[in-house]
């Protein structure tokens, strides 16, 4: 089950298989997808839940979230900020702040970073 903030408009909820879109009037609507197509949030979809349904073990259900523009751009600051954090504390603690102190933790931290932070598909699946 998804519901999403409106902060979330202008992004694609992307799926293959049923789902149950809830309206305005509280009632849900059953859309369904032989491949993966793309719906976009609008405003008016705020805080509607919308439900994945995966019954019959031959249908594939598949669901992802295609982030707009700015809430991409919102996610790289959020995730440069607290980098920098990062690295201040790290700063903070040293004993004696050489630069040459900081290479190795910086680039443990920053590879970390990469591992983590590599944006991927999140699919649902059912097995």
């Amino acid at each position: 089950m998804f519901s999403f903030p409106s902060a979330y408009a202008g992004s694609s909820l992307c799926w293959q298989g049923l789902v149950l879109w809830q309206s305005n009037d509280k009632q849900f609507t059953p859309i369904k997808h032989s491949s993966v197509s793309c719906r976009t949030l609008e405003v008016a979809d705020t805080g509607q839940r919308i439900f994945g349904v995966s019954i019959d073990p031959t249908e594939r259900l598949s669901m992802r979230l295609d982030q707009s523009s700015a809430l991409k751009l919102r996610s790289r600051i959020a995730d440069g900020a607290r980098l920098v954090g990062v690295l201040a504390i790290v700063m903070l603690l040293a004993a004696r702040p050489k630069v040459g102190d900081f290479i190795l933790p910086c680039a443990l931290i920053a590879g970390a970073l990469a591992v983590v932070a590599v944006p991927g598909e999140v699919h649902l699946r059912r097995y």
